[in-house]
């Protein structure tokens, strides 16, 4: 693929801090991400016997590529050479990379039309409009899934797929972006930010839940919550919580 020439590094810095918690993963639980990381379909290299922490989004898209596998009736084994392949390491202007990350990049930063093909014959290719069709002119794929990368970013990650020029986070600290980040969400009613010292301290955000989460699954999910449950006629009829992170 033609890499068009740009900064990376902030790029792939944003893509790789683990600072988005369980709630962010779209239709995956705790054990089944435990269960995946046991088989060697997902890999965490911290100690998660107290639990699970925060995620970076190339985790988050790497899940929901998973889950797009399995939905498509793959078996995990099946799945194993495409993580394999995705995170095969390339270059990009002598910076190393997996292919995901450059994939994600493409797709983020410049909108670039991306597809995953998996065929029958066990062969992976990452191709955009004009690779595809000369793969097929050519024969080299036999019968194939076709996985639309720009779609599973949009709908894993699409706080950030909302925002695909990232010279709108040029000169902004960790925190500052965490802050932008959450605001473009939509998750949050309102948002408060407290700074000590002219730096950011700690962030609180408001938000509604949905009334069919359960409760205990709602109380595992942060270190603080404050959570305000409101019922008319012996139905829950809104759960919110407020949620503070210290800034590190």
């Amino acid at each position: 693929m033609k890499k068009e020439h740009t900064d990376y590094s902030n790029l792939l810095r944003l893509l790789n801090e683990k600072e988005y918690a369980n709630k962010y993963i779209v239709n995956a639980e705790r054990r089944m991400i435990t269960h995946w990381q046991d088989i060697g379909l997902f890999q965490d290299k911290r100690n998660t016997s107290a639990g699970w922490n925060k995620f970076s989004l190339i985790d988050i898209l790497w899940m929901g590529i998973i889950i797009e596998y399995r939905n498509l009736g793959f078996p995990n084994e099946k799945i194993k050479p495409v993580r394999q392949f995705l995170f095969e390491e390339t270059k990009i202007d002598n910076l190393k990379v997996s292919k995901l990350e450059y994939a994600t990049i493409q797709v983020l930063a410049f909108a670039k039309a991306l597809y995953l093909i998996t065929d029958i014959a066990g062969n992976i290719y990452l191709a955009d409009d004009y690779e595809y069709v000369k793969l097929l002119q050519q024969g080299k794929v036999t019968n194939h899934i076709v996985l639309n990368l720009n779609q599973v970013v949009k709908e894993n990650i699409s706080v950030l797929f909302s925002e695909p020029n990232f010279n709108a986070f040029a000169g902004l600290n960790k925190d500052e972006i965490q802050v932008m980040l959450i605001l473009r969400s939509e998750s949050y009613q309102s948002v408060q930010v407290t700074k000590k010292n002219g730096e950011i301290d700690m962030i609180e955000g408001t938000e509604r839940i949905s009334e069919k989460d359960r409760i205990i699954d709602i109380l595992k999910q942060h270190e603080y919550q404050n959570i305000e449950i409101k019922q008319a006629n012996g139905k829950v009829v809104l759960i919110s919580r407020t949620v503070k992170q210290k800034a590190k």
